[in-house]
């Protein structure tokens, strides 16, 4: 494993886990106002890059939450090597199933992981009770839209290997549900090229936003 890093993008963005680079992580976290006076729930975050990346230049503190060993081990490493221990912790755990005390924390944040994680209503459920009354839920991930048809998978059939299916209507139906408020979603344009790229055989998919990513941001409770 490459325990200490090969290239400043494993440092401190992990393209490699989410699309879009740190170029995403950086928007996202300008988007909801990021400071230093937030603690920051990083949910699958794999070997801590964009955890690394958003203490560094944002000053906030940072929990990365993982089921991966091998990645919380790389993360513990390669922030240690940075000299960010102090602004930034891993803790092996479950989406599903949060290994924290109600509204412990004021931003809960997700790249690239939430959708393949478990139950979505379980795990925004659990998103939910550990912000707090004002708190932040921010995530990327790929979504087919209300754009997709059947028609678009017997014209693409290589690309049918995408799963699970979560569409974004239903995934912000499912954050109104469990109470979040103030829901907006935005196509993240940083992710076409990585899209395009790795499944050339569907580039149309992207062109016409059938599938993608999407930023999506909720609070726990209207000001």
């Amino acid at each position: 494993l490459p325990l200490i890093y090969h290239s400043e993008e494993q440092l401190r963005g992990d393209a490699g886990y989410h699309c879009g680079g740190q170029a995403a992580t950086t928007r996202m976290a300008q988007r909801i106002g990021l400071s230093a006076d937030d603690h920051l729930l990083d949910i699958g975050c794999g070997a801590g890059g964009p955890a690394r990346h958003m203490a560094e230049m944002f000053g906030c503190t940072v929990t990365g939450l993982d089921r991966e060993f091998d990645r919380l081990l790389m993360a513990s490493v390669r922030t240690r090597f940075m000299g960010l221990q102090r602004k930034v912790d891993f803790r092996h755990g479950d989406a599903t199933q949060i290994p924290f005390n109600n509204r412990t924390f004021n931003v809960v944040w997700s790249q690239g992981t939430l959708p393949f994680a478990g139950h979505l209503k379980t795990i925004f459920q659990e998103c939910f009770r550990v912000l707090d009354l004002h708190g932040t839920l921010a995530l990327q991930a790929p979504f087919f839209t209300d754009r997709h048809s059947p028609a678009d998978d017997h014209a693409h059939p290589d690309y049918l290997k995408i799963w699970p299916r979560n569409y974004l209507s239903t995934t912000l139906q499912e954050l109104k549900n469990c109470g979040f408020q103030q829901i907006e979603a935005s196509w993240m344009e940083e992710s076409e090229a990585y899209y395009r790229e790795a499944f050339p055989e569907a580039a149309a998919w992207f062109r016409d936003r059938k599938y993608g990513s999407f930023m999506i941001i909720a609070k726990r409770k209207t000001l």
